[in-house]
């Protein structure tokens, strides 16, 4: 299962929401971003991605989205997605260099806020989900925050569904011992000596790389999506609140069984 990228932690997107309802500005989304490696840039670049995607913008989001980024028009994120369109233009995305990540998200950001407002405007008067309330109220956020929290707490302890849970740390734990044993190929930093491998090497290597992820992570894949089912059924829950409680037990079966967190 890995990194739950494409599914951002819950203050990430109450954040995003606030920037999305003009409580938050741009600046602090970006000063925040700035201070993460590169490789967690990468991450939350394609976690707004997926935010983004779950808001269904339309093409006409982009110019304007273009326009308040203050973005100037020979950026190549600009550029992919005027020449390609929205839907598709976004896939770039996934292939920009650590160098594009800065501008790249702050364009995606005005496209979510495009979008969202949008919704926003046409959900906030008998919203349902926090997602399209007042996030500026007294008191709203941690009403969230406990919201979520006692969930979790009930899906934890509801005996029914802790040998699942247990499973799916155990393989998620030993996909991390394995990953510790075998890594993947990775660059060289330019310190070390080079070091040449032959063509058959780098293929047994990645074929075992490969088959060690599945081997752990969709039998892991398999089981989460069978509890998601049953815990919005239980709860009588939504999707997007039934999969946050689930990596929440997730990572608490982690920290217990294997003193580890589910992102190492």
């Amino acid at each position: 299962m890995g990194r739950k990228s494409f599914f951002m932690s819950l203050e990430e997107e109450i954040t995003l929401r606030q920037f999305g309802q003009d409580i938050l500005t741009d600046e602090v989304l970006l000063q925040r971003f700035a201070q993460f490696s590169d490789n967690d840039r990468h991450i939350h670049l394609m976690d707004l991605y997926f935010l983004v995607a779950s808001e269904k913008p339309l093409d006409s989001d982009l110019e304007p989205a273009i326009t308040a980024s203050s973005l100037p028009d020979t950026d190549v994120t600009a550029i992919a997605l005027r020449t390609h369109g929205l839907q598709r233009g976004l896939n770039h995305l996934a292939n920009l260099s650590e160098k594009g990540y800065e501008n790249g998200y702050k364009l995606l950001l005005y496209v979510f806020k495009m979008a969202y407002q949008r919704h926003f405007a046409q959900e906030k008067d008998h919203a349902t989900k926090w997602q399209y309330q007042d996030l500026s109220r007294p008191g709203m956020m941690q009403e969230i925050r406990d919201r979520q929290q006692t969930l979790a707490e009930e899906v934890y302890q509801h005996p029914g569904f802790r040998n699942e849970f247990l499973c799916i740390a155990k393989l998620h734990h030993a996909e991390q011992v394995a990953r510790q044993t075998h890594p993947a190929l990775t660059p060289a930093s330019g310190n070390e000596p080079t070091v040449f491998i032959t063509y058959d090497e780098m293929i047994t290597n990645g074929i075992r790389h490969f088959e060690e992820q599945e081997r752990y992570s969709r039998p892991a894949w398999l089981l989460f999506n069978a509890l998601r089912k049953a815990i919005i059924i239980q709860y009588r829950i939504d999707d997007d609140q039934a999969r946050r409680a689930l990596w929440d037990v997730v990572e608490r079966h982690m920290q217990e069984q294997y003193q580890t967190s589910l992102f190492d």
